[in-house]
């Protein structure tokens, strides 16, 4: 597959860094309509943020603290003008404004705000009478943190980012190469866990015996010390467990899943509705506030929008997760005759009943490429 492709000019990757930058905002502006919340992180998160807004060319509103604002129905409320923070009649009038072609751009930091007030933020999620979302959230937030437990609600309704790689979270260590990588590479205990336990209770014990011979009590403190150390080390492995079942597929396995995903592609790319839905499972929703029927309506118009749609699928690289489930990573070209971008995928794939079926879908990294 080709990595970096512009049209008509030098590779992305070969860019100078404010290049790249506007090219992200660019992205950025042009995303957040389709998605709803981005992700922003990185070292380059504020200069993409200061271009983004620069480009944007009208009003971004902040929420940094709950000093601005106590809650997000708060914020919406005030900011549109809108009588009250009553959940229902909140939600029905931002419908009503969302078909009235209106807009709220909003940076939202992830990294100030508390996880309660982060976890209000996908609870409202109007869209306008095209199916865009009126509420266009640009999350700065680390991977680290989107990526951790407290954040789990959160991270479903966050399916696009942008900002430099971060790999200091399991589930993003993929690479787009042709090689055969694994999406979680256990730690150095982990791959010693039986020699770390094996030395702690060697040791344990020589203690013990060398008290004994000598006709010594064993100190209580050592003990007590022994056994933390113990406790902490079986904590820090239990952490430590893969996401994944580390063990090979079978060829004729890996074949079918990759199969089935060019099929995925062929059926978007010839915008094949019925054929493209049928691949994912019963009562599939990308986002957690969109209900099925709601998600495959929007869906839809994504798909019909484009006059033309081609797609390329890179190398895909495959782990399995449990008995009938799958997690493939691969770089996936899209070009239509408005919009071109690079993205790095994740897709959770599980059999049902001998057919597979699609049952997650993540976009980790997504790198827009330009006409000009």
């Amino acid at each position: 597959m080709t990595r970096g492709l512009v049209f008509n000019s030098s590779p992305l990757y070969s860019q100078d860094s404010s290049t790249k930058e506007a090219l992200k905002a660019h992205w950025l502006m042009q995303a957040l309509p389709d998605f709803g919340i981005v992700q922003l992180t990185g070292s380059r998160a504020d200069n993409i943020q200061a271009e983004f807004e620069r480009a944007l060319g009208c009003t971004v509103q902040h929420w940094y603290s709950s000093e601005s604002f106590s809650c997000f129905a708060e914020l919406l409320a005030d900011t549109l003008s809108i009588s009250t923070t009553d959940h229902a009649y909140l939600q029905h009038s931002l419908r009503k404004w969302a078909e009235n072609d209106g807009v709220l751009w909003l940076v939202v930091d992830g990294e100030t705000l508390s996880n309660e007030l982060l976890m209000q933020i996908k609870e409202y999620a109007p869209l306008s009478k095209k199916g865009q979302f009126a509420i266009r959230i640009l999350l700065k937030i680390s991977d680290e943190k989107l990526h951790s437990k407290v954040c789990q609600p959160l991270l479903s309704a966050v399916h696009e980012r942008v900002g430099g790689p971060d790999f200091s979270h399991p589930s993003l260590l993929h690479t787009s190469s042709s090689s055969s990588r694994l999406l979680y590479k256990p730690s150095v205990l982990f791959r010693y866990k039986a020699s770390v336990l094996w030395f702690i209770s060697v040791t344990t014990i020589a203690v013990g015996v060398l008290s004994a011979t000598q006709n010594k009590p064993v100190p209580v403190q050592e003990v007590a010390t022994e056994k933390v150390l113990e406790i902490e080390s079986v904590k820090l492995l239990e952490e430590q467990k893969p996401m994944a079942i580390l063990e090979p597929i079978p060829q004729n396995e890996a074949l079918k899943v990759s199969s089935f995903i060019k099929q995925w592609s062929a059926a978007w790319q010839a915008q094949s509705i019925d054929k493209y839905f049928s691949m994912y499972a019963q009562g599939y929703s990308a986002y957690s506030y969109m209900l099925p029927d709601e998600w495959r309506l929007w869906r839809q118009d994504r798909l019909k929008q484009p006059t033309w749609i081609s797609i390329e699928i890179g190398p895909v690289d495959l782990v399995r997760v449990t008995k009938d489930e799958f997690r493939a990573s691969f770089w996936q070209l899209y070009r239509s005759d408005g919009y071109q971008d690079d993205t790095l995928k994740v897709m959770s794939i599980r059999e049902e009943g001998g057919i597979l079926k699609i049952i997650g879908e993540t976009n980790q990294e997504v790198r827009l490429l330009s006409k000009e």
